[in-house]
């Protein structure tokens, strides 16, 4: 059962963060892949822009671990993945996002379209954590969630310079 993510305590709201950068950095791993088997520049380019936000998901779940274990070292939690499934948008592709009618050739507009999801879902949790540094009545819990925002800005600032980088992709044949 999904959890209103303002209800979760600090710990679990620490915890919770840590699930979802390492879940991203899973999916833009994936993501990379996919855009890997494809042998155009095109998509190595999109390819390297979703192992850049794997690495940069992954550096910031090593912090938010960092953090977690200097904060609770012993304290045992019991949050489950499935209490904030649905607590952030995280990037979601699907096959037609990417890949074009034809079987052979990928379309150019879809290598833009899958950095517009990941941007998108950026720009959905920044918001989502902008509008929970700005309710907290706890301040640490307010600093934290501020600092969460401040790591989708950062997302999302990469991905607009990928996505203004790659423009071209929408004008080519």
């Amino acid at each position: 059962m999904s959890r209103d993510f303002a209800s979760l305590t600090p710990q679990e709201t620490l915890l919770a963060a840590i699930t979802i950068e390492e879940r991203n950095g899973r999916l833009y791993r994936n993501y990379a892949e996919m855009f890997e088997e494809l042998s155009d520049p095109d998509s190595q380019q999109v390819a390297q822009a979703f192992r850049e936000m794997a690495e940069e998901e992954d550096r910031h779940g090593a912090q938010l671990r960092a953090s977690y274990l200097e904060r609770y070292e012993k304290q045992l939690c019991l949050l489950t993945p499935s209490e904030i499934a649905d607590a952030i948008e995280f990037p979601r592709l699907e096959d037609g996002d990417i890949y074009s009618i034809g079987r052979m050739r990928v379309g150019t507009i879809s290598r833009v379209n899958a950095l517009r999801v990941a941007l998108a879902a950026e720009e959905h949790a920044r918001r989502f954590y902008q509008r929970l540094a700005e309710s907290a009545s706890d301040p640490p819990m307010a600093r934290l969630y501020a600092e969460l925002a401040q790591f989708e800005t950062g997302h999302i600032v990469f991905l607009d310079q990928k996505l203004r980088g790659s423009s071209h992709l929408t004008n080519a044949g």
